[in-house]
């Protein structure tokens, strides 16, 4: 609830052109879930740029990165700094390698990774709305 409540923030933040606000919120989700909280937003502007055909340079100079992305860091990256000092390359084989990296590209429980798994989760999660699926075909 915490990592939505801030994408939401930074999502909101480069709706209105409240950069500060986004890129803050930015690095309180990167604090949150970890670089995820700021992979998110950055592919979900992109793509909405991208959707909208006004991915430029001038657009990405619009929304301030240059700036932004230091601020989030700023945010967010003072936790990191402070782990890594105290519990060194455990933290940074365990936090970093195992629970961002290794966890991303390979399935934790063998056996259940498949794809067709999540459709009865979707329907089932959006029970009452998913009995109108039929009437979009």
């Amino acid at each position: 609830m915490t990592l939505t409540s801030a994408l939401t923030a930074a999502l909101m933040g480069f709706l209105t052109s409240r950069y500060v606000t986004a890129y803050a919120a930015c690095g309180a989700a990167l604090l949150i879930k970890g670089p995820i909280g700021f992979a998110f937003p950055a592919f979900i502007v992109l793509l909405w740029l991208v959707s909208l055909h006004r991915f430029s340079f001038k657009e990405l100079g619009r929304i301030r990165w240059y700036w932004g992305i230091p601020l989030a860091c700023a945010v967010g990256f003072p936790w990191y700094i402070y782990m890594a000092s105290v519990h060194g390359a455990p933290f940074i084989d365990t936090f970093l390698g195992y629970h961002n990296i290794t966890r991303f590209l390979s399935p934790e429980h063998a056996g259940q990774d498949h794809v067709w798994l999540y459709i009865p989760v979707l329907l089932i999660g959006f029970f009452p709305w998913s009995g109108t699926l039929p009437l979009l075909f």
